[in-house]
Formats: C-alpha cells, structure tokens, sequence
C-alpha cells in the first residue's frame, strides 16, 4: 500500500530544456533536491552553491550522459562541458552535445526517469530553430524522440487525459503493476462532487461549473496573467477535497442534497486549474503558439473528467437500489476522501518540499 504523499501528483518532476542548432545541441535539466538524491544517492548535506566541478561532472553523468543520445541515422552524440549550481533546493544541470551530423531527428534514452519512483515526470521542451516541441517522459516511456514538428492537437488532448489521470497507462507502473495515478487528488475531488447526489440534472450543472472554473484559471496560467506560488496551489486542492466531502458526509447524514454545489464547484475549479495549468507553463512554450496546447489540453481534461464521472455515477444510480447499503457506500467514501484530503494538506502545507 502506497502512502498518501505518493499519491497525489506534488511528487517531485523534472524539466529538461534542449536548444538545437545544427549538430551542436545546449541541454538543461532542472530537478529538486530529493529527486537527486534519489538518483545519484547523495545526502542533502552534500549539495550546496558550491558545486565543485567533479560533483558537477558526476551529476550531469547520472543524469543526462547515462543514456544514448543518437540520430536518427543512428550516429551517436558525444557531451561536454558538464556544469551544476543549486539554486534554492532546485539542481540545475547543463552540458553541450555533439553531434555527428545535423540534428533533423534524435532519439533519446533517458537515464533519469529509470532511477526514480513510480509518478516522477519529465517534462520538457525542445527548440529546433524557433520551432518548439514539447515532450514528456516516466519509467514506462524512458525513451523519446525529437523532431522538428510541433504536437498535434491530438498529443495535447492525450496529456490532458493523462493529466487528470483517466488514462490507463497512468494506472500501471514500469513493472505493469497497478499503482494509482499522479492526477488522483483531481480524481477524488470529482468522486467527492458526484457523491453529492441531485440528479443528473445537479450532476450537469456541477460539472459545468467545475469545467468553467478550471479552464479560466488554466487559460490565464498559461498565457502569463497570473502567477501563483504551486505550494499554495496544491494545499488549496487539498483543501477543497476536504470541504467537499465533509459538505458530502454532513449532508448524507442529515438527508438532505447539498445546494449550490455548482457553485462550490466553479471556485474549487478555478483552484484545480492552476494546478492543469503547471503542465504546460512549466514548458515556457511562445505565447504565439499556445492556442493548439491549451485548447488541446483543455479538452484532453473535459473529456478524462467526462470518463469518470461515467464510470461513477452508473455506479452510484445502480447501488440506489438498495438505499441502505447506497448510504453506507456513500458515507464511508466520503469518509475517505475526507480523511486523503486532510492529510495531503496537512503535508503540503507544513511539511517541507
């Protein structure tokens, strides 16, 4: 059984910046602390602003030139020039690679991703010429491929669904195993609306008021109109878990339908898109060309939102048979929720990052 802190997606990811021009490519990677320890095993002690340039070195081996960089003729790609600075508790590593010919198309086997726990995520942004690809990489996709052509609107659409953790590959780890997805505070906070009862007519109206919410908040994150601190971000999820469901458990034993929830559900949304929106202003992709991701994004949310609740609320309508055991099942996952919401804001409100 996993702890709660490992199931929520605040675990620690990494972003990995690539600048191409011709055979010569500038690679950047940012990691936290604790995801370094876990790869290279070094205490927290041991990093510090004073990086000296055989840790340095070692780092950017671990972590970058553990892997094959090739083209897609296949030639293989040399690094150099391996540099690390901490910089508040984030690892910025840097090198420059060359290649044996132009890179038109690469093909990359990261080692970072296979050293860490089930949930951590690279996330990154490649730069060919002023064309930027976004890509992304976990244990069960360690290898990616670069090339000159921007994500479809389709890609975005399948990271959303991804995101919010509707996918089936976010259910299993590199081992095939189950394991619960990175998006499933996302995943509790919806159950926690559903459970709410009134109809599918309140069902309607909640999700709508959710689905307004949250692509207001992910559309200004992503065009640069506000920013706020991600800690603040994920502790108001948490929190927002928490009043749903005790709104859900109060209501149930008193034997009444929570009114307004729509309500309830556009501010709890607009909390939650910020939390959508850290995929892709974590890419820093041109405003220019943001209209394809975030449409695309957007949708891919709509429609994993839309697979849950049509996987719960059949569920729920048909446990209604039996209005005693309907009650129990909701009382008790109501219970649930609360308790995983209370202690995920407990965690990412005291507790160190």
């Amino acid at each position: 059984m996993l702890p709660l802190s490992a199931l929520a997606h605040t675990k620690d990811s990494g972003r990995i910046f690539v600048t191409i021009r011709g055979q010569e490519l500038d690679v950047r990677m940012e990691l936290g602390a604790s995801a370094l320890e876990d790869l290279a095993h070094l205490p927290d002690y041991s990093l510090d602003e004073r990086t000296s340039p055989a840790l340095a070195k070692q780092l950017v081996e671990v972590a970058l030139m553990g892997g094959e960089l090739r083209t897609s003729e296949g030639g293989l790609c040399s690094w150099s020039q391996p540099s690390a600075q901490i910089e508040q508790r984030r690892v910025i590593l840097a090198a420059v690679v060359r290649c044996p010919a132009a890179a038109v198309k690469l093909v990359w086997k990261l080692p970072v991703v296979e050293g860490m726990k089930d949930g951590f995520q690279i996330l990154g942004k490649a730069d060919f010429n002023g064309t930027s690809v976004a890509f992304e990489a976990d244990r069960s996709h360690s290898t990616i491929t670069l090339a000159p052509t921007p994500n479809g609107f389709g890609d975005f659409i399948l990271i959303g669904i991804e995101h919010i953790g509707a996918a089936p590959s976010e259910w299993l780890g590199a081992d095939r195993r189950l394991k619960l997805p990175d998006g499933i505070d996302h995943i509790l906070f919806i159950l926690a609306l559903v459970l709410g009862g009134g109809g599918v007519w309140g069902l309607l109206k909640t999700v709508t008021g959710f689905t307004l919410g949250h692509s207001a908040t992910l559309a200004c994150v992503a065009l640069g109109w506000v920013q706020v601190p991600s800690r603040l971000v994920e502790s108001a999820i948490a929190l927002s878990i928490v009043v749903v469901a005790a709104e859900d458990l109060i209501h149930n034993l008193w034997g009444r339908v929570p009114r307004h929830r729509w309500r309830i559900a556009a501010v709890f949304g607009l909390v939650h898109g910020f939390g959508f929106a850290t995929a892709l202003a974590s890419l820093h992709l041109e405003k220019g060309r943001l209209m394809v991701p975030l449409v695309g994004f957007n949708l891919g949310v709509e429609v994993g939102q839309a697979i849950i609740v049509l996987l719960i609320f059949p569920a729920l309508c048909w446990l209604q048979k039996s209005q005693r055991f309907y009650l129990y099942v909701v009382r008790l996952s109501a219970a649930l929720i609360l308790a995983a919401g209370f202690i995920w804001f407990i965690q990412r409100v005291f507790l160190p990052q």
